[in-house]
């Protein structure tokens, strides 16, 4: 696998969890704003595991 196809795949799984991850938090916390939403995501990627 060439480079570009390596960072490529990294690219496409970091999205990937982001977007499971902003999923989860809205099951939890429906109706949360966009704002709140990142503020919580952002605290689960910097400490590496569920925040409740």
């Amino acid at each position: 696998m060439s480079g570009e196809a390596k960072v490529n795949l990294a690219v496409d799984m970091s999205s990937t969890v982001a977007a499971i991850t902003m999923d989860s938090i809205r099951d939890r916390h429906p109706g949360i704003s966009e704002a709140k939403l990142l503020e919580l995501a952002r605290k689960r990627f910097k400490s590496g595991c569920r925040v409740r």
